[in-house]
């Protein structure tokens, strides 16, 4: 029987940033985040190449358990569904940071928060950004300088996803304190998020001129650099990050996703090891081990820890499809065939799966509904689907 060839494709999220799920929701693009499919040898540098975009969920030193960056799951998580990134279809999710909502000190102590602005700001922690946002428009109207008041606007539109809202708030924000760090920090993200990366990467560079210890501005900086195909810059980034704050577990998890996008697996290993140490209940850590255990061929690690993220959340439709990846290559093929066919019914229109299912029954003999399967996935747009259709459904 001939053996299987399978390989990760890393599918993103989240999320990192910009389009991961909420962690009980299902995507739905035909790819779940850090699914793993098979294709052949010579295409997984471009696969990683496609890991690395910017994930919306978080973890933050000052508030573990807050929130996603700029709203919706994340992301970094969102599980989020596990995954790192960049344009494409698929990622491995990046991890970024979501700041606490709450009064900063970066506006200089001679600054005069209003009445509404503090009220506003109890609002926005307690996650009432439209009412929150009702408030800051009675501040920003009663008094057009007060820099909080578009700061923290903008922090509240970046919640709700009003992207072009929030940058406009925070570029008032810049203009009337020039030098502030929070409002170049948060401005480059949302240009992140609108995909302006190298308007992003400015602003982050600015905000780190005015604070060389400014931990989140270098993981952030990473993850754009990351994007923006920097993979070996973005690593000095995280490492700087690591060195500030050693406790701080996004940029480990940041590293590992560079590393596996260099094909640096070994690395990447190492540090997503760190991750999970610092986080083991983060089920996209562990995913995204799994993914680069199962490069490095280490068959029963990989499903260990595919089988733990299932633990964590039994709907995370890409565990099941990773897990039956790895379970077809030890040729445990009714297993694959049963992990399949439940990451399906979690995600009908899962591309990965039907592929994935199709090829454990095509090492079963089972032609005819391997080729099914096939001609599902392609439908869904797997391209690997087309190219196998051709060789095993003549």
């Amino acid at each position: 029987m001939k053996k299987v060839a399978i390989l990760l494709v890393i599918s993103i999220i989240t999320t990192a940033f910009l389009s991961c799920k909420n962690k009980n929701q299902q995507t739905e693009s035909t790819t779940e985040p850090d699914s793993i499919a098979t294709q052949n040898n010579d295409t997984i540098k471009d696969t990683l190449n496609q890991a690395n975009k910017i994930s919306e969920n978080a973890w933050h030193p000052d508030a573990f358990n807050q929130g996603n960056p700029a709203g919706q799951q994340k992301k970094l998580t969102p599980l989020p569904t596990p995954n790192p990134i960049k344009p494409g279809e698929q990622e491995l999710q990046t991890k970024v940071t979501t700041p606490t909502f709450k009064p900063l000190k970066g506006f200089g102590e001679k600054s005069r928060i209003s009445n509404e602005t503090k009220s506003a700001v109890q609002l926005a922690k307690s996650g009432k950004f439209n009412e929150a946002i009702a408030e800051f428009d009675k501040a920003v109207q009663n008094n057009p300088k007060e820099t909080e008041a578009w700061f923290f606007r903008g922090r509240a539109k970046l919640e709700i996803k009003d992207l072009n809202g929030a940058l406009n708030d925070f570029n008032e924000a810049v203009k009337l304190n020039p030098k502030n760090k929070l409002s170049f920090y948060f401005r480059g993200r949302t240009k992140a998020e609108l995909k302006d990366f190298n308007g992003a990467l400015n602003d982050l560079n600015l905000a780190i001129s005015y604070d060389s210890n400014y931990t989140v501005a270098y993981n952030y900086r990473g993850v754009v650099k990351s994007f923006l195909g920097k993979d070996a810059d973005a690593i000095n980034d995280y490492l700087i990050a690591e060195k500030q704050m050693p406790s701080f577990p996004e940029s480990y998890y940041n590293l590992g996703i560079s590393y596996a996008n260099l094909g640096k697996f070994k690395e990447a290993l190492a540090q997503f090891n760190k991750a999970v140490e610092m986080a083991p209940e983060k089920a996209e850590a562990i995913n995204n081990r799994g993914n680069v255990k199962f490069m490095l061929k280490d068959y029963a690690g990989a499903e260990e820890d595919f089988t733990k993220v299932i633990s964590l959340n039994p709907r995370n439709a890409s565990a099941y499809s990773n897990r039956a990846a790895v379970r077809t290559t030890i040729k445990n093929y009714k297993s694959a065939i049963d992990d399949c066919t439940q990451a399906i019914t979690l995600n009908p229109k899962y591309a990965d799966a039907y592929f994935n299912r199709g090829l454990a029954k095509s090492e079963m003999g089972d032609k005819e509904d391997a080729c099914s399967d096939f001609k599902k996935a392609e439908s869904l747009g797997s391209k690997s689907a087309t190219q196998l259709i051709k060789t095993k459904c003549k």
